[in-house]
């Protein structure tokens, strides 16, 4: 029972002054008791202290040592701080230009005359001539003994006296394959140019191929595409692109092979842009805009120009040039509130 609680001490108040000096006795028998022990035994007391006492020594140790070196940084810091007030205040080094380098700033926002500093591989150089190397096992395409199609183109008249050749069995046959996809599967086309010999004059006609047959194993207008396609407008690395165009089309086809068929497709389309430029310069509303942009280690700008339905990139060394043919104009429209915003005004 406990004899200091509330409880029991309301409980023997009630009871009168005789309980109230009974209680008092029993307390201080239970003082003396205690006191008696600890004289008797005070080993465990001592012990329990000492304990106590090391682990505040240890803590005040650490924070000890924790303070200095808050101090010293603090120092440190400090010092710090003054060199770069009095550099400021002096203004002999220049402010610190920002960039993708050494920001989040994109790289289309990096200064087109200064060339960013990035690091460098550690790759080095193994002497060899980039390329196949000497005893490489290269592979090519090649024509195929049973093709799905063959075509034959005869000559129908002489070239030499205008007469009509017979139909009779050809002298020699030239054959040409074109690989193409059909079907969503690479489909072989075997044209094959006969020349007959003429009975009147004795000269031998050779018939032509079609026009864009003209070696004896190719790609097809098909297989050109769509890589194209995945290069240039997917974006997809040359080597993604060769990849892609196997595991869809089960058709092998080169990097050389894919870059070569981009160039062609860039060089059709000449007086598509020309059609384009001059749409632009003779719509009533059109939009432009210039970024900066590094190619091959050079810096320039790409100028657009655009219309609602139309729209032209073009690349140049200097800014202030609209691509679209509008320099020799007054342009209709300009850049507005920042980059990447286009301010559209018709022309009066």
């Amino acid at each position: 029972m406990n004899l200091d609680s509330e409880a029991h001490i309301q409980r023997i108040y009630a009871q009168g002054a005789a309980a109230l000096v009974r209680l008092f006795h029993r307390l201080t028998d239970n003082i003396e008791d205690l006191q008696a022990q600890l004289i008797r035994s005070p080993q465990p007391v001592i012990a329990l202290l000492s304990n106590e006492l090391t682990t505040v020594k240890s803590t005040l140790a650490r924070k000890t040592a924790a303070l200095m070196r808050e101090r010293q940084l603090n120092h440190q810091l400090l010092r710090r701080l003054r060199e770069l007030e009095r550099e400021v205040e002096g203004g002999d080094q220049q402010p610190v230009q920002r960039d993708s380098h050494n920001s989040s700033l994109p790289p289309s926002l990096d200064p087109p005359w200064r060339k960013t500093p990035r690091t460098s591989s550690l790759r080095k150089n193994s002497g060899r001539q980039p390329g196949g190397q000497f005893g490489h096992r290269g592979t090519t395409l090649k024509q195929v003994t049973q093709p799905d199609e063959i075509i034959i183109h005869a000559p129908l008249a002489c070239t030499s006296c205008a007469t009509s050749l017979p139909h009779d069995e050809a002298t020699t046959r030239i054959r040409r394959q074109v690989f193409d996809i059909s079907d969503g599967r690479v489909k072989v086309t075997e044209h094959q140019a006969e020349a007959r010999r003429c009975a009147a004059c004795a000269i031998v006609t050779k018939a032509n191929f079609p026009l864009g047959v003209r070696a004896p194993v190719q790609d097809g207008t098909g297989v050109l595409s769509r890589s194209t396609y995945l290069y240039l407008y997917q974006l997809l690395p040359v080597a993604r692109t060769s990849e892609t165009m196997r595991d869809l089309f089960a058709c092998s086809i080169s990097a050389a092979t894919i870059q070569r068929a981009s160039r062609i497709s860039s060089g059709k389309l000449v007086n598509t842009e020309q059609r384009i430029k001059a749409a632009i310069r003779d719509s009533a509303v059109s939009g432009v805009d210039e970024t900066g942009l590094r190619v091959a280690g050079s810096g320039g700008y790409i100028h657009l120009a655009s219309t609602e339905g139309l729209t032209h990139y073009a690349r140049r060394r200097t800014p202030g040039h609209s691509g679209d043919g509008r320099d020799r104009h007054p342009p209709a429209v300009h850049r507005h509130a920042g980059p990447g915003w286009l301010l559209f005004l018709p022309v009066v």
